[in-house]
């Protein structure tokens, strides 16, 4: 089964060294509030490390790229929630802190779903930068 609009998942790692877990936390569900509230999102799930208190995910749903653009322009999001996401960001050398992905294949319930992608069909063809 396919469908037209091809969901997506961003998935953001970040850090609360300079603020006490519990007191990021409140911060962070709080602000990711204003960003859910937005045409589009299907959830926003945040998770924290079992191995440190100071490192969370924040993993994010949205029913397309566009809605997940849009609710980015919002006026509250660009002046909250990005800054604070951008401020906690975790660093790390060798990937990026927030990655877009979208689904192509979902299971559940022992059925399948198959998602249309929007990368071009020729997307493999090149390596980024090289020209």
């Amino acid at each position: 089964m396919s469908e037209s609009a091809t969901p997506i998942l961003v998935t953001t790692q970040l850090t609360s060294l300079e603020v006490k877990p519990v007191d990021f936390l409140s911060q962070l569900s709080g602000l990711l509030g204003l960003l859910e509230s937005n045409a589009g999102c299907e959830f926003i799930d945040i998770g924290q490390s079992m191995d440190s208190a100071s490192r969370f995910v924040v993993i994010s749903r949205w029913i397309s790229v566009g809605h997940y653009r849009k609710a980015l322009s919002n006026f509250e999001v660009k002046a909250q929630v990005i800054p604070f996401l951008s401020r906690h960001a975790l660093e790390r050398a060798d990937a990026e802190s927030s990655v877009t992905t979208e689904v192509v294949v979902r299971l559940t319930d022992g059925g399948r779903t198959d998602y249309q992608t929007s990368l071009a069909t020729d997307a493999f063809t090149f390596e980024r930068g090289n020209q």
